[in-house]
């Protein structure tokens, strides 16, 4: 395996995105008028939901980059390889999503106006679906060290970041999402982002849960309508009746 030496254009870069089925023609992720539209055309690699947009704002990647260029890493195969030179099998495809850098993006998390850090969760959320360590880790940590969350924006930027955590369902994600309940205020600005938690916590096993949950009803004072769904996450999942029939 080779890496590429890269020329500084768009087609190069990170933040370049082009649909499935279309060569050297996309748009910069950066630009904030695809901001409504990012989570259906990464998660489809479609620009179906803003056609027209897309049609007015797409060029050829060849153009020379511009200052926000965050260079992709490009794997190619050399000659001894069995695919002739260049072409990437699915496999790689896979394998470069899984180790990429994406220090870039999760710097950008730090210094980023809301709609610009909307968009880069919604980057590292490709990369994370393709279990990229860094890109989980370093999402990881950026939500870790936030401050309790005071703004409905801010609600809405969190749940989406605890969308993407819940890729992995491991005991990271777990105390990421107990530390949120501990750390932000129960009031009507972050009713929907308790609600979320709350549904997330019930989809991990019980004996993955109780400790945390137990600690945090032992750290903080809860008023009794949320202390008490926050107990019920001590309780087994009901059995369901139909689980026994033979069908």
């Amino acid at each position: 395996m080779l890496k590429r030496e890269l020329e500084k254009i768009c087609f190069h870069c990170n933040y370049f995105f082009m649909e499935a089925g279309v060569e050297n023609l996309g748009v910069c992720m950066r630009d904030e008028a695809f901001s409504p539209f990012e989570e259906e055309i990464y998660e489809n690699c479609s620009f179906a939901n803003c056609n027209d947009l897309y049609m007015e704002k797409r060029y050829d990647g060849n153009r020379e980059a511009c200052s926000h260029y965050d260079e992709a890493e490009i794997i190619e195969l050399s000659d001894d390889d069995e695919q002739e030179e260049g072409e990437l099998n699915a496999d790689e495809l896979i394998a470069g999503l899984k180790n990429q850098n994406v220090d870039g993006m999760l710097a950008e998390l730090y210094d980023s106006d809301r709609s610009r850090l909307n968009r880069i969760v919604e980057a590292l959320h490709t990369f994370i679906c393709f279990d990229n360590e860094g890109a989980y880790q370093g999402l990881l940590h950026y939500y870790n060290q936030l401050p309790a969350a005071e703004e409905l924006d801010d609600v809405h930027t969190r749940v989406r970041i605890v969308d993407v955590l819940m890729r992995r369902k491991d005991t990271d994600t777990l105390l990421a999402l107990v530390n949120e309940l501990k750390r932000s205020p129960s009031n009507n600005v972050t009713r929907q982002l308790y609600t979320k938690i709350l549904e997330e916590l019930r989809r991990f096993p019980l004996e993955l849960r109780s400790d945390p949950i137990q600690r945090l009803l032992s750290e903080k004072k809860f008023r009794p309508k949320i202390k008490k769904r926050i107990e019920e996450l001590l309780e087994p999942e009901p059995e369901r009746w139909w689980a026994d029939l033979d069908i």
